[in-house]
């Protein structure tokens, strides 16, 4: 964008344009143009940002957006949550601009169901998105467009219905109950518990069993298995990655490497190889109990096939999803639970 500058009375565009003052003689034309991006960009985003009919977090800056306020990706969750009680009350609907690129955020159920209804057809994952979860490997349901997309969705689906998650629910409760076990054990010290390390821990247990068959028992161990490390490394790798407004990963070589990631995203995709050979291999799958046992069984006798790496992104997917939603649902409960005032505590210890 070209922008109208006036000096001593010639006016001219920032640029290489050429002047005989003094004052401007040992500017650099590369430090002109330098300047004039910058200034360039600055005016687009206050003078010529497009207006939407929803209402816009305020305080966006240049290059950065609303993401100053965020400071760490550890916190989005708990800024959406605010503006959404700011801003997205009327519409259910309000935008941000992250690291200079504008989202709309959906923060109300009737509106999100009426874009998820318009799923694969007429509505996309963002470019940035697709390729941040598809740089971790996790290239499944939730980056997958089009045909793709109705072949994970056919995939998964059962996976996941009522008589599958029935089958996952022994796993639930053996790792609840170690936690309970836990909890009342530190309570008879009069001892405190962090809510949200430990819903990560039951979570990562979780995860493990429904979706591998591995018990991590980071609940009650003292250390973190790799896996769960590299679990929770990889989750944090792909939220800095969808903010990111440069695609550093795809840098040759090195881009992986870039954000500190790709050790631990090689690592995770070496574990789930394993666990889907190991699958592949069982002769009998009708006594499954995980996630990755039941998608095998079906790709075994489905005539449209998945390749190995979606298989494998399948299943990363569903790790990296349910865990991380997972333990903001039940930390956000504990933490309502702590600061109610209605008798309901006494009601559940009944």
């Amino acid at each position: 964008i070209p922008i109208p500058y006036s000096h001593k009375n010639n006016n001219t565009m920032f640029g290489f344009a050429a002047s005989n003052d003094a004052e401007w003689s040992n500017v650099s034309p590369f430090a002109s143009v330098a300047t004039a991006m910058l200034v360039a960009t600055v005016a687009n985003h206050y003078l010529f940002r497009k207006k939407t009919k929803w209402p816009q977090v305020p305080w966006s800056l240049p290059f950065v957006g609303n993401y100053w306020e965020i400071a760490t990706p550890e916190n989005i969750v708990h800024k959406l949550h605010e503006w959404a009680d700011k801003y997205g009350g009327e519409h259910g609907v309000y935008q941000i601009n992250m690291m200079g690129v504008d989202y709309v955020v959906l923060c109300r159920e009737d509106v999100n169901l009426q874009v998820q209804k318009q799923r694969p057809r007429k509505v996309y994952r963002n470019a940035t998105l697709r390729s941040a979860v598809r740089s971790v490997n996790s290239d499944g349901l939730f980056a997958s467009e089009g045909s793709n997309w109705k072949q994970d969705k056919r995939m998964s689906g059962p996976a996941l219905n009522h008589a599958s998650i029935v089958r996952y629910f022994p796993s639930i409760r053996l790792v609840t109950n170690r936690l309970v076990e836990k909890w009342t054990e530190i309570a008879k010290d009069g001892g405190i518990v962090i809510a949200n390390e430990e819903m990560q821990k039951l979570f990562l247990d979780i995860s493990g069993l429904i979706f591998c068959g591995e018990d991590f028992d980071t609940v009650r161990a003292s250390g973190t298995v790799s896996a769960a490390k590299q679990l929770k490394s990889v989750g944090r790798t792909v939220i800095f990655r969808m903010l990111s407004p440069i695609w550093y990963w795809n840098i040759p070589l090195i881009g992986q490497y870039l954000d500190g990631g790709g050790f631990a995203i090689n690592g995770l995709t070496k574990f789930i190889e394993e666990v889907m050979e190991k699958f592949d291999n069982k002769t009998n799958n009708e006594g499954y109990t995980t996630f990755a046992e039941k998608i095998v069984s079906i790709n075994k006798s489905d005539s449209d096939k998945l390749s190995k790496q979606r298989m494998i992104g399948n299943v990363l997917t569903m790790f990296n999803a349910s865990t991380d939603t997972s333990i903001s649902t039940m930390t956000t409960s504990l933490w309502q639970l702590a600061i109610d005032e209605t008798g309901l505590q006494d009601e559940i210890a009944k």
